[in-house]
């Protein structure tokens, strides 16, 4: 059974914090995305070529909140990602402040706090320090992540985090994001030390009908491909994406079910290829039948119907 020290709602004080740094000590090691859902340019044949989807490494870690932009009606409920969108330094911590307007948006919390821990981090280390907190006013909410695997890192692309708001009653515009100005400053860790400067993009969230005088950006139809398809036992699906856009892509079953969700960003001159292998975000193989691939990148929307033949 995964093991994870969890606490919610509560300050950690000289001991946690001690503990939190003790367990941040961990000598890096390769972690690929292609763990979880293959989102990479590699397959199980080789390394990415020409073309193909990759992700350059930089020095900066870059965080999105995804959806970039969404349009809701009063009462909806909101679910957004904390999404690493690029290759960048390896983390073994981090700790974030989401920042956000309660009187236009009202935190949910899971019944079970893993819940609300990402693929990328879920997929790495099953043994994790995590506190979370909600601030007295519900304007803002901590997060103290570490890993406790001996020698474990993660580097993006991939999700981190997971959290849910209801909208209030009234047509507003609104803005979830991370906090980037110390001391509340969202920072990654690596052995105790600081992994690399963080660049945050934040979600703007439109309530209602006419809530701005300035609409939000026309959606913007995009082919994409799949091969083979029908496929088994997997598929590649492709479409062309400017360099640095983040993307989601989503899997569903014909009567709407999320099967797999993935992440990524697009790349210069080149064709972002997405390997899906049949598989749920459990790992386990999907029945034969059809499937819709939904794919959201700001304003560029895409879709197209797959076939699994068993």
């Amino acid at each position: 059974m995964a093991a994870a020290l969890d606490t919610r709602r509560v300050r950690a004080g000289p001991l946690l914090q001690r503990m939190a740094l003790w367990f941040r000590g961990m000598a890096p090691i390769l972690f690929l995305f292609a763990a979880g859902p293959a989102v990479s340019g590699a397959d199980a044949t080789g390394p990415s070529r020409t073309g193909s989807f990759a992700v350059l490494e930089t020095d900066t870690i870059k965080v999105a909140v995804v959806p970039d932009h969404a349009a809701v009606q009063p009462g909806d409920t909101v679910v957004v990602d904390l999404v690493v969108t690029a290759q960048g330094p390896a983390f073994n911590a981090f700790d974030a402040r989401v920042t956000f307007d309660p009187r236009k948006l009202e935190f949910l919390g899971e019944s079970d706090l893993r819940d609300q821990v990402g693929s990328l981090l879920k997929a790495a280390c099953p043994q994790t320090f995590h506190l979370f907190e909600v601030a007295p006013d519900s304007a803002f909410l901590t997060i103290n992540f570490s890993f406790l695997c001996p020698g474990t890192s993660v580097t993006g692309p991939g999700t981190i985090y997971r959290l849910r708001f209801r909208c209030g009653p009234d047509d507003a515009d609104t803005i979830i994001s991370l906090a980037q100005d110390p001391p509340q400053a969202t920072r990654f860790f690596l052995d105790g030390s600081v992994a690399g400067p963080v660049q945050v993009q934040p979600v703007s969230i439109r309530i209602g009908e006419g809530a701005s005088s300035s609409p939000g950006p026309p959606s913007v139809p995009l082919r994409m491909g799949a091969a083979p398809n029908p496929f088994n036992p997997r598929t590649r699906i492709t479409f062309a994406l400017e360099e640095g856009r983040p993307f989601q892509l989503g899997i569903y079953s014909l009567d709407g079910g999320l099967i797999r969700s993935m992440t990524g960003t697009g790349i210069p001159g080149g064709t972002v290829t997405v390997l899906w292998d049949g598989r749920d975000e459990a790992g386990r193989p999907v029945p034969s039948g059809g499937y819709l691939v939904n794919l959201e990148a700001r304003e560029v929307k895409g879709r197209t119907k797959i076939t699994l033949i068993r």
